[in-house]
């Protein structure tokens, strides 16, 4: 395998959206009538509940902030979103095929809060992690516990994931205060004492008196992509196949950090998601939604109706992922929708790749993307990973952007590395079955 170093020199320029001042507050979209949350399972789970098995069953009274606990197993469990009643558990297939356990809650009249959810004082970092990426906006890189080397610093990122989205500024700059009480509770839960706030330059001044340090970010894409934040912390980049919390590192969003605030002083709206809708005709719209809201109902208050040809993309412009199930629902990680017209919609080129070399020049992290892509289209995943950096990629979409064959050149990496961590998923199972 080769570890790519990041020093980026992407010949590209896109720059980040910007939170202006004159922006209308969001939009606060009201509760749909059925609610459904997702959760990722294995296939015995899987199997379980197509047999009915859960132990979450069809009829149950929930409340907001509740853990759900679906197998006997602790590692599987939901935050409800909302107060109400299960109306139905069952297997969904998500984007790029993967099953997960799908919950389907119908809210009550009343909002009722379990107090569970406020019980911070029993919060260790063993269920820490668990717990926090179901809240709004998180990432996936928050290790506080496993077999990995202590943490030491705390990032908390006010950058985005994409071009388009505001989330994390948004947070940011209009929640500062619950940001503040979401990192002491942080600090306490993990016991790490040194953070960094990493903000985009210009909003520098909403991050003092926070307890932490402010790292400055360009407002360059993808300036704010963990691994190059990394870089900057450490003053070295991190080769691609080490984890960042190897180097006692770990991420969190400001708006993962504005909802542990809300939890810290038992406030209400844990589970409201900011996002930025872009409608068909180009106009972009902050809204305020609960996880677990299907984005029919969202096209439905914005009278957004989809006809063939039309696409759905969860994110942004680089790095979204199109979205085939209209009553697919807002995710914790979701920071922005899509509505495209199918007349904008540039088709895919029915040429090949012509080495015109335009994708390597671009990538931050050197990958050789022109090669690897021709490795995954034949289904040659390893060879993918071992000699042209599959792992190295930042999955920012600059490739694809500047692709000038109209190639789906990140898809593609996303499904190659899925399809490789299920292969030597499969290579454990086997091991562990002899």
């Amino acid at each position: 395998m080769i570890n790519n170093l990041f020093f980026g020199y992407a010949a590209l320029r896109l720059n980040y959206t910007g939170l202006e001042d004159n922006r209308p507050e969001p939009v606060a979209l009201s509760l749909p009538g059925e609610v459904s949350l997702l959760a990722g399972c294995t296939p015995d789970q899987a199997l379980l509940v197509a047999k009915k098995k859960t132990l979450l069953k069809k009829g149950e009274d929930v409340r907001t902030g509740q853990r759900l606990r679906l197998f006997e197993t602790e590692d599987v469990f939901l935050l409800s979103t909302v107060t109400g009643t299960v109306s139905g558990v069952g297997l969904y297939t998500g984007p790029l095929g993967r099953k997960l356990v799908r919950v389907n809650i119908v809210p009550g009249k009343e909002e009722v809060t379990d107090d569970g959810l406020f019980d911070t004082d029993n919060l260790d970092p063993a269920s820490a992690h668990k717990f926090i990426s179901q809240l709004p906006g998180r990432m996936r890189l928050l290790p506080l516990q496993g077999d990995l080397p202590p943490i030491n610093e705390l990032v908390v990122c006010a950058g985005e994931k994409d071009i388009s989205v505001v989330s994390n500024q948004y947070a940011l700059k209009h929640d500062g205060r619950r940001v503040a009480d979401g990192i002491e509770l942080l600090k306490r839960v993990s016991g790490v004492k040194k953070v960094t706030l990493a903000v985009p330059g210009d909003l520098a001044p909403c991050a003092g008196g926070m307890g932490a340090r402010v790292l400055s970010l360009s407002r360059q894409y993808p300036a704010a992509s963990p691994r190059l934040i990394a870089k900057e912390i450490l003053g070295r980049a991190v080769p691609a196949a080490k984890p960042l919390a190897r180097e006692g590192l770990a991420f969190i969003s400001t708006e993962t950090a504005a909802a542990l605030g809300r939890i810290a002083q038992r406030e209400a709206g844990v589970f409201d998601k900011t996002l930025s809708l872009v409608l068909k005709n180009g106009t972009s719209i902050l809204v305020k939604v609960r996880i677990g809201t299907p984005i029919s109902h969202i096209l439905s208050l914005f009278n957004q109706s989809l006809v063939e040809g039309d696409y759905l993309i969860g994110g942004g412009p680089l790095t979204g992922v199109a979205i085939h199930d209209p009553d697919y629902t807002i995710s914790p990680y979701m920071d922005g929708i899509l509505v495209c017209a199918g007349e904008d919609i540039l088709e895919n080129g029915d040429y090949g790749c012509i080495n015109c070399g335009k994708c390597v020049r671009v990538c931050p992290a050197r990958v050789p993307v022109n090669l690897l892509v021709r490795h995954l289209t034949r289904g040659d995943y390893l060879k993918a990973s071992d000699h042209f950096n599959l792992d190295s990629c930042l999955e920012c979409g600059l490739c694809t952007y500047a692709c000038v064959s109209k190639i789906p050149i990140l898809q593609r990496i996303k499904l190659g590395k899925m399809k490789l961590r299920a292969m030597k998923q499969e290579v454990i199972d086997g091991g562990r079955a002899q």
